[in-house]
């Protein structure tokens, strides 16, 4: 009996090693209709299947982004306004991106798609959140809110669809949102010097946990889903 235990325990590793299938199915599922995409977003969190380039964007710059979307006169293109605030700097940037039920292209500011620059809106359980996903020179999948903070729940179903996608758990961004209160850093003054050693000190262990995390995620799963259900059976 318990060999006939361990054979079946030994066989079920496969699935333990893989999202569950279903769930992905979901999960990776585009959104079926338009969503609703003017005004104003909080980016919460970023994953790519390369585990170093959210790794650096974000323990470098330790980054908070608001993302204000206003409708123009032609329909299906918007204006994009992106708002970054690091160290208590604030930087804005603009661009314009077409949207059309579950697709998104950016332009080349002649309202002209750029094809190879598409993204598509993933389906969420959160009611008031974007989740984007594209591919270009790397995979990419983002998450933003209505709110500046989201719930646990929610964020753990953004990992798993992270996870779907074979990308690496994400990366999720600061939320200091106080545009009112922006100044200027100076990083070469001394005083800014522990600063930035501290940066690069959570870069690189950033970049060692991504790559490690990755590395044993699977054989950690298996080990416990064996323990678990080794104890089980008796």
């Amino acid at each position: 009996m318990k060999t006939v235990c361990v054979a079946a325990v030994l066989l079920s590793l496969i699935s333990v090693c893989q999202p569950a299938p279903l769930e992905c199915k979901k999960l990776t599922k585009t959104v079926a209709q338009g969503s609703d995409v003017l005004g104003r977003w909080y980016t919460i969190g970023m994953s790519s299947n390369y585990c170093w380039l959210p790794a650096l964007f974000n323990t470098l710059l330790v980054p908070s982004f608001l993302v204000d979307i206003t409708s123009t006169e032609r329909q299906h293109y918007y204006d994009i306004n992106v708002t970054l605030k690091s160290s208590g700097v604030c930087q804005n940037g603009t661009f314009q991106l077409f949207h059309a039920v579950n697709s998104i292209f950016f332009t080349d500011g002649q309202k002209n798609l750029k094809m190879e620059e598409k993204g598509v809106l993933l389906q969420s359980g959160c009611p008031d959140c974007l989740v984007v996903s594209g591919h270009k020179d790397a995979g990419i999948i983002v998450l933003l809110s209505r709110r500046p903070v989201i719930t646990a729940d929610e964020l753990q179903e953004f990992e798993k669809q992270a996870e779907c996608l074979g990308f690496y758990k994400p990366q999720i961004f600061g939320s200091d949102h106080d545009l009112g209160n922006c100044g200027n850093t100076d990083f070469e003054s001394p005083d800014a010097a522990p600063e930035v050693e501290q940066r690069l000190k959570n870069m690189f262990s950033e970049l060692f946990t991504c790559t490690t995390d990755t590395v044993l995620y699977y054989p950690r799963s298996a080990f416990k889903w064996v323990q678990q259900t080794w104890a089980s059976l008796w």
